[in-house]
């Protein structure tokens, strides 16, 4: 297992590297690229490997005007399942949804 944080545990050197299964816990709404760094992670995934997101998800009955979410100002990428379906689409994987924040992609 290896860890990355761009603050807490910036090992750069994991992008070297291929895993089975990657896990994003609140990660993906601080990514201020992320087109580039989905490509990353899907790049560094082996074939039958598993991406897991997890993240507070957009859907038809949030009030993004009072929405919690976007308050945080390190908050700055906002995905709804419609999104989750268009990565699932681009990269060519399987995708699985549970609930509001909990998305895997199957490679």
């Amino acid at each position: 297992m290896d860890l990355f944080d761009k603050f807490y545990v910036n090992n750069t050197l994991i992008f070297n590297n291929n895993y089975d299964f990657i896990t994003l816990i609140e990660v993906v709404e601080h990514f201020d690229r992320p087109g580039f760094e989905l490509d990353r992670l899907f790049a560094m995934l082996n074939d039958d490997g598993v991406l897991s997101i997890m993240t507070n998800m957009l859907n038809s009955n949030t009030n993004f005007e009072h929405w919690h979410y976007k308050h945080d100002p390190t908050h700055i990428c906002f995905f709804s399942q419609t999104t989750m379906n268009y990565i699932a689409n681009k990269w060519r994987v399987k995708v699985r949804l549970y609930g509001d924040d909990v998305v895997l992609f199957f490679k």
